[in-house]
């Protein structure tokens, strides 16, 4: 199997930061959206230096927020890439002038979610398919994910976790270009469990 990327996201401190990038993520996620997991922007500039002496590439997470707040929150913390979370057009993905991961949510059939990425593909260098609501419900539907990852470059978001991750990657890891995990690596909201990190990643890699 091809090496998939791996993110996780939602690192709060500095202290959980140091010892994660030890791990060997290829990325971390830093979210600037409402949420238990949301940084100051003084902590993330912190987190993303302890990121960067690692190699490890930092994205900046925003929800529906303005490009003045998106732009200079991730010059400020010289992010690597921004994650688009909610409902931006492709006109708004069109002025970041970074990398661009964009989220999106599965539709009913395959042809309505490909109409949609085709529409972004120009301008985003990564969509990230999660649940339609985040943190709550199964996983998305993975016949639908491989069909999509054959055309488009893909992180797999959703529920994913230590337990589960094998079997999932058994289905789409040889198309996916990676996946990303919080929640699912967690012993509380914004808590990140190392034992479960390391373990996630392993299974990933192995």
């Amino acid at each position: 199997m091809k090496k998939l990327l791996v993110k996780v996201c939602g690192i709060t401190t500095k202290e959980t930061a140091k010892d994660l990038v030890c791990l060997e993520p290829d990325m971390i996620g830093l979210v600037f959206a409402c949420s238990p997991r949301k940084v100051t922007l003084q902590m993330a500039g912190e987190i993303a230096e302890i990121a960067r002496q690692k190699q490890v590439k930092v994205v900046a997470i925003f929800q529906n927020q303005s490009l003045d707040e998106i732009l200079q929150a991730a010059a400020s913390i010289k992010a690597d890439y921004v994650q688009l979370h909610g409902n931006e057009p492709v006109e708004f993905c069109k002025k970041i002038p970074i990398k661009v991961i964009k989220t999106i949510k599965l539709k009913t059939s395959v042809d309505e979610t490909r109409k949609i990425m085709e529409s972004y593909k120009p301008f985003i260098d990564l969509f990230l398919v999660d649940r339609a609501e985040q943190g709550r419900g199964g996983l998305v539907d993975l016949k639908q994910v491989k069909k999509l990852a054959i055309q488009y470059p893909i992180l797999l978001a959703g529920g994913l976790n230590p337990k589960n991750i094998k079997p999932i990657l058994a289905e789409v890891g040889d198309v996916i270009r990676g996946v990303d995990v919080s929640g699912g690596v967690e012993k509380g909201a914004g808590i990140k469990d190392l034992i479960k990190v390391k373990n996630f990643i392993t299974k990933v890699r192995n």
